[in-house]
């Protein structure tokens, strides 16, 4: 696969349950099954920050107003999703 390597997803319960913001609002997320690394630090194409404070930990924003938490650990290739965050509160 072209020296890419492939990462594999953990959903955690705190991501399923930040999927639903509220009683009547319910973000809809297609299903992350692998993560392909585009480059050293980021397997994600576009707008990846690093958190400050922390080694593996990392945000995207994506959407108008969302923006998802997620930990990489590039030892065990696992991708790990924490949380989905309206954009107003995740920054």
């Amino acid at each position: 696969m072209n020296g890419k390597k492939i990462y594999r997803v953990i959903e955690t319960k705190s991501y399923k349950k930040s999927l639903q913001t509220d009683g009547n609002l319910y973000l809809y997320l297609p299903p992350i099954q692998e993560f392909v690394e585009l480059s050293p630090y980021d397997p994600f194409q576009g707008d990846v920050e690093k958190m400050k404070g922390t080694k593996n930990m990392y945000k995207k924003r994506f959407g108008d107003p969302w923006k998802l938490l997620f930990t990489i650990d590039k030892k065990d290739k696992i991708v790990e999703l924490l949380k989905v965050l309206l954009r107003e509160n995740a920054y």
